[in-house]
């Protein structure tokens, strides 16, 4: 949750600073005055026994405790703190690049519009409305003629919370502050856009279903030729008192070899290929892509339980597309097979 390096000959500086207040369990606190504004500066101060705010983060390090402001945690994002000795004593040294904006990634929607807020608050209300006030005090310093006019706040949940739970208690924060603001999903928010994503979804998964359809009709013709080449074979295996379990069971033993070693051949070439890439990134073309896709830089990562599911619908097509080739081989007379 904070995301702040304070280097080992900075912790042992400040413990010396700290040892000479002969205050037992005095620690430091670590804020941002006026955070999210071009007035602001990061702060460390000392912090004794109580002094601290509740809602305080607290870290414990080897020989002090550190009090992290709650409302200045995303803003303290990156923050270093740093002591570098020279011949004048030493300079303590703190680095926090993201207080005057929060840390956005470059590949981001909207990089210069978007309110962040760390994605794991949303179900303490106490710690929304901090990150809450700590965003509108931002836009309210950008847009001094319109303080109160914005056009939206992001939340980004953790993955696997409940999104109806979030926006339900979002929603119940906003009435109990008499907020005029309205909760949705990114679908609500999305309009015209999420309609689209939506409609090309529904294409991508119509023209999966056509490639699972075209790749059981490959399958059943490479089967069929497969056991045609093989009746003489066949019926010469029935004539010697071959049952016609035997004969599926070999049938299916092959369809499902020859599937799962494709599937596997299939996701190491998928894999090196998504991983590269990864690496390069995809640019867009263009804005509306841009907006369609959800970022400026795509990164496209390998989902395992994805995978796995294709190497199972792979599997399952195979063994479909077996059916027919597997019937002939069981017609086949033996007598005739033989013959030729």
């Amino acid at each position: 949750m904070v995301n702040v390096t304070i280097t080992e000959s900075a912790q042992v500086y400040l413990a010396g600073l700290l040892e000479k207040q002969n205050c037992e369990g005095i620690g430091i606190r670590m804020f941002i005055s006026d955070p999210g504004t071009p007035k602001a500066e990061t702060c460390i101060a000392y912090s004794r026994p109580g002094e601290h705010n509740e809602e305080d983060v607290i870290i414990e390090y080897d020989k002090f405790n550190a009090y992290f402001e709650l409302r200045s945690i995303p803003f303290l994002d990156d923050a270093k703190v740093d002591f570098a000795e020279d011949k004048f004593g030493g300079q303590l040294t703190i680095r926090a690049p993201n207080s005057r904006v929060p840390n956005v990634s470059d590949d981001s929607l909207f990089a210069n519009q978007l309110f962040v807020a760390s994605t794991d608050l949303v179900i303490d209300a106490n710690q929304l409305e901090a990150e809450l006030s700590s965003s509108l005090a931002r836009h309210r310093s950008q847009t001094q003629n319109a303080p109160h006019e914005f056009h939206f706040i992001a939340v980004q949940l953790s993955k696997g919370e409940d999104t109806l739970q979030a926006q339900t208690l979002l929603q119940t924060w906003i009435q109990e502050n008499g907020l005029l603001w309205k909760v949705g999903d990114w679908q609500q928010a999305a309009g015209f856009v999420a309609a689209m994503a939506s409609s090309i979804g529904w294409i991508l998964n119509g023209a999966m279903v056509l490639i699972g359809v075209i790749a059981i009709i490959i399958i059943m013709n490479t089967l069929v030729i497969s056991v045609t080449e093989r009746l003489t074979e066949i019926g010469t295996m029935r004539a010697i008192g071959a049952q016609k379990s035997l004969v599926r069971r070999l049938i299916i033993l092959e369809t499902l070899v020859l599937s799962v070693s494709a599937s596997v051949v299939g996701v190491i070439i998928g894999a090196l290929t998504i991983g590269l890439l990864h690496w390069l990134g995809l640019n867009p073309p263009g804005d509306f892509f841009a907006l369609l896709l959800g970022g400026q830089a795509l990164h496209p990562t390998l989902a395992i339980q994805e995978t796995f599911n294709a190497v199972l619908m792979m599997v399952l097509a195979a063994l479909i597309a077996s059916y027919y080739p597997l019937t002939i081989a069981l017609k086949v007379n033996p007598v005739v097979a033989m013959e030729g």
